[in-house]
């Protein structure tokens, strides 16, 4: 659907000039009225100027034989539109009345965005402007990342890296409907937040003419279609496509850990633990050429039930949390868990010695997340972990209150394939500090 074209003429009265709007008949007239031997210009628009067409004006230079020259140049504001004369510069001396044409006219988005004005030698303003609009006779849409056109091209980019596109289209053109449609699904996300109390992927927002979308798996030929349709039903496309670089995991090592009961640095302190410095990660990436060798841990407590007896009294407890660890996945301690590689963890409970029996039950998972260090970019998950500490001590002796581990296991759920490879981010809706206070109940 086309707006009408909005037409303005200068007039210059006593040597004042002043901008009067209007329609006169045959297009847009701009005329200057000048004194003494100072020519007059008449410039009148001959038809519409459509986007990627050209435009014709009428100029007349009175009187003819006006020995002072006139001279054309197209003013194009900034980020608006351009064009060019047919010798494709942006200015064009006349020494008599005649017609000129503007080529390679690209669509502006502001009303009057462009203007053709005639000067003349040694005034300090043009005698006359004709401004005139860019009308999109159809939607001819071009996607646009960090201020390039990409339409119809391949770029290459890095997972978590921001990808920001946006289509601007003429506001002569009665949109419908306009939206994108990102290809391959389920291997993209809008974003990853990140807090203590909060954690997980963010959807894309594809309706509109801007997109933001993140890679968080490499691989070729992932396709970006932009797609509009006008009031009247027609429709147009654009296209742009994107290979995307990222790591690969090529191992991730977790050695067998075994659950012991030690005694503490404190008199008749105990404490029930993975013996040695706890479970151990070790990352092994495969990275292209140019990339940084980024580690980042994010762990999730899924489980972490403690249970204590006390004569005939059995109580359940649990880590400080809101809502229970067991119930929903907890964020362990804070973001990220450790940027080092390898990383570790030990989950030691200390015995209280007025108990007779304690029995813990942990399950966590340790994720691994890669981020490229790119301004504005987000960390992209390659897998995870799951593992478990699970112990029960007793207490032997009164007198010496020492303890016995009655049994105990820990290590990955699963350890002849303890690393999962995803595209799923960690999510988390609380966060588990390990502060040394617990809850517990009868």
């Amino acid at each position: 659907m086309r707006s009408p074209s909005h037409n303005h003429f200068w007039l210059c009265v006593s040597g004042i000039f002043l901008l009067v709007a209007g329609t006169p008949a045959g297009g847009c007239t701009a005329q200057a009225q000048a004194i003494s031997s100072t020519p007059t210009v008449e410039i009148r628009q001959l038809h519409e100027v459509q986007q990627g067409g050209s435009g014709s004006f009428a100029v007349k230079i009175a009187p003819e034989a006006s020995p002072i020259p006139v001279i054309l140049r197209l003013r194009r504001f900034a980020g608006t539109g351009s064009a060019t004369f047919e010798d494709g510069t942006i200015e064009h001396r006349l020494a008599k009345s005649e017609k000129v044409e503007v080529h390679g006219v690209v669509a502006s988005d502001l009303a009057g965005g462009m203007a053709l004005e005639a000067w003349i030698d040694g005034e300090g303003q043009p005698a006359t402007s004709a401004f005139f609009d860019v009308i999109a006779a159809a939607p001819q849409p071009r996607i646009f990342w960090g201020g390039l056109d990409v339409t119809d091209t391949t770029q290459t980019v890095v997972v978590g890296q921001q990808v920001l596109l946006n289509v601007t289209l003429h506001p002569s053109l009665d949109i419908r409907s306009q939206g994108w449609t990102i290809e391959p699904q389920g291997e993209y996300v809008g974003g990853f937040v990140h807090t203590p109390t909060r954690g997980g992927p963010q959807p894309v927002t594809i309706n509109g003419p801007t997109v933001t979308v993140y890679w968080v798996t490499p691989g070729p030929e992932r396709k970006v279609t932009y797609h509009v349709t006008t009031s009247d039903g027609e429709t147009a496309l654009a296209n742009v496509v994107f290979d995307v670089e990222g790591p690969s995991v090529l191992d991730l090592m977790v050695p067998p850990v075994q659950v012991t009961v030690r005694p503490g640095t404190a008199p008749d302190s105990f404490y029930m633990d993975f013996a040695g410095k706890g479970i151990l990660f070790e990352a092994h990436f495969y990275l292209p050429e140019g990339l940084r060798r980024n580690y980042i841990w994010v762990q999730l407590v899924t489980r972490d039930v403690i249970r204590i007896r006390t004569g005939t009294e059995w109580l359940v407890c649990r880590p400080k949390s809101e809502p229970e660890a067991e119930l929903s996945a907890g964020l362990d301690t804070d973001y990220p868990y450790d940027w080092r590689n390898p990383t570790r963890d030990s989950p030691p409970i200390e015995l209280d010695p007025e108990s007779e029996e304690v029995s813990r039950s942990f399950h966590a998972r340790m994720y691994l997340l890669w981020g490229s260090g790119m301004p504005n970019s987000i960390a992209v998950p390659t897998g995870y972990v799951a593992w478990h500490f699970e112990g029960h001590a007793v207490r032997k002796d009164l007198l010496t209150k020492a303890w016995t581990l009655t049994n105990g296991s820990g290590g990955p759920d699963d350890p002849q394939q303890p690393f999962r490879r995803t595209r799923s981010y960690p999510s988390w809706s609380t966060v588990v500090p390990y502060s040394g206070l617990v809850d517990c109940k009868h």
